[in-house]
């Protein structure tokens, strides 16, 4: 068996017989290396007759048997004929019999470029350049613009420092998806829209994640359109677009000036600005998710609160990301009854909205088949526990208002004491009945009954009310939180809510909240219809 290895543009090979060999930078190794990032004892490899078998020896990088991991408790592997074997950046293609070249592989294309990968150190030059470019490079990334100006602008970025003739950005849909011109730029105006790179560069540089210098650009493109010949291109180079998650496309630039022979600290500076502008692109494309997650989560809030003549009943979110935690719901009245509810998901982000997102549908979906409070706080319980993480649970008030008589039958899970300010301005709290929902295994809560007399507020909100904070040494509180309430409690609802979010935006100076805010406000009317 013939092994060709290749790192860094240099090539070796060696003719190997059947038997056990281990591949290292290890003094004693049986096949010795140098690359810095391949382990000491890397891998083994067994040869028996036109088969190999491949086993991982615990190393810091990686084995990979055409880009799949090879799993180190596995005793062995084995490698399909023709494959490429990466030992982190060494490459190993291998053949069997008179071939003196693995028959269908990449060696050629392995032999004919300089190869790099960022997780390689950076010679001096690269370093020194991308040091000068940093300040530029930032305000590149720091572009407001979205789609082809920004790709435009990359592409006119790269060309500043990196002399070259062409350069195409060609980007993904999401994977698996066919990759196309989405910016370019070229010293003559050439439209790039029709470049299509050989599938052979493709796999090199999306699969192996491979950036490419070739000293033979006839190998670049399969494009009848475009031809390379036609083109007399005298230096290439394609790279990865990797944001740290995946490869999202290629940056290919090229030149016909015979003058200009790219060499590996180009390589390494487009490489570089690859990265940054695929990281760009993967925060645009997530922000846009979050805008349509944040459209999505909060029309799982009620669009509008039923009418309930002798009641009035505002509500108010704010997130303090994109997408939040909190939630609240007013149910449509049923036999004279409410359901009304308002619960924080511990922690923040998308697992926080994932889980209200949960709590929101379950709450109207539980309110038809449970007989009172209690009873829809256990199913609630039941239904999350056995999918949340150990470390996510809801805190919740829920509550059903007999709109005839104001009777409040009531579930404290754990959560914020709810504020009742009766007429006379006196405030009752009501305490947890039970912890929250899903934090244990088991759940127990009890059911408790208060009466809203007219004239009487409830204010339910979240724990962002309370815990508003600029720098985490002193927080919004309670006292503050009951002191608008109470001062301004005969205010239409959605005044009070105004003034209550307006002293929180000013003790905060103007910034963000660090969690998520809610509040819900239900008042009797002081005129109300007598029950018949």
């Amino acid at each position: 068996m013939k092994l060709y290895l290749s790192h860094a543009g240099e090539n070796w090979s060696r003719d190997l017989q059947d038997g056990e060999y281990v591949v290292g930078r290890d003094r004693y190794a049986d096949i010795r290396v140098s690359p810095a990032d391949v382990s000491a004892r890397h891998a083994r490899l067994r040869i028996a007759g036109d088969r190999l078998f491949v086993s991982d020896l615990g190393s810091s990088n990686g084995t990979f048997i055409g880009g799949v991991a090879v799993d180190p408790d596995r005793s062995e592997t084995e490698a399909p004929p023709g494959s490429t074997i990466n030992l982190a950046s060494l490459i190993v293609v291998w053949t069997v019999g008179d071939a003196t070249r693995p028959p269908g592989s990449s060696h050629d294309l392995v032999a004919s470029h300089t190869y790099f990968d960022d997780r390689q150190g950076l010679v001096g030059v690269s370093s020194a350049r991308i040091g000068e470019m940093l300040s530029s490079l930032f305000d590149l990334i720091a572009m407001d613009g979205r789609g082809k100006d920004f790709e435009d602008e990359a592409c006119g970025f790269v060309s500043r420092w990196i002399p070259c003739g062409r350069i195409a950005l060609m980007l993904d849909d999401g994977p698996g998806t066919r990759h196309k011109v989405a910016g370019s730029w070229s010293a003559d105006g050439e439209d790039l829209e029709n470049v299509q790179l050989s599938a052979t560069i493709m796999k090199k540089v999306c699969d192996e994640r491979a950036s490419l210098l070739l000293a033979d650009p006839s190998l670049i493109t399969e494009s009848s359109s475009d031809s390379i010949i036609k083109a007399r291109l005298t230096s290439a180079m394609a790279v990865p677009l990797f944001d740290n998650k995946r490869v999202r496309g290629i940056l290919y630039v090229d030149t016909r000036d015979a003058a200009i022979q790219f060499e590996r600290h180009d390589l390494e500076i487009l490489t570089a600005t690859a990265n940054a502008v695929a990281i760009k692109l993967s925060y645009w494309e997530m922000e846009h998710e979050l805008l349509v997650a944040r459209r999505i989560q909060r029309r799982m809030c009620p669009s509008r609160i039923p009418d309930m003549p002798d009641y009035e009943v505002a509500a108010r979110l704010v997130s303090c990301f994109a997408i939040g935690g909190d939630f609240y719901h007013v149910g449509e009245p049923q036999e004279g009854k409410v359901l009304i509810a308002l619960g924080d998901v511990a922690g923040k982000g998308l697992p926080a909205a994932l889980t209200m997102a949960a709590c929101s549908v379950l709450l109207p979906a539980l309110d038809g088949f449970c007989d009172c409070p209690c009873t829809l706080a256990e199913r609630l319980h039941h239904s999350l526990e056995p999918k949340l993480a150990l470390e996510r649970f809801v805190t919740a008030f829920v509550g059903e208002l007999n709109l005839a008589t104001g009777r409040l039958r009531y579930v404290n899970a754990g959560h914020v004491q709810p504020m009742l300010v009766r007429a006379d301005g006196t405030v009752e709290k009501l305490e947890p009945t039970g912890g929250p929902v899903g934090m244990f295994k088991e759940f127990s809560c009890s059911g408790e009954v208060t009466q809203l007399a007219p004239g009487d507020l409830l204010a339910v909100f979240s724990d962002g009310v309370e815990d508003a904070t600029i720098h985490g040494d002193e927080f919004f509180g309670r006292d503050r939180a009951e002191a608008v309430i109470l001062e301004h409690r005969g205010k239409d609802l959605t005044g009070i809510i105004d003034l209550l979010f307006e002293e929180i935006t000013t003790f905060v100076q103007g910034g963000h909240t660090t969690d998520d805010t809610t509040l819900l406000l239900v008042r009797r009317r002081r005129e109300w219809t007598e029950p018949s």
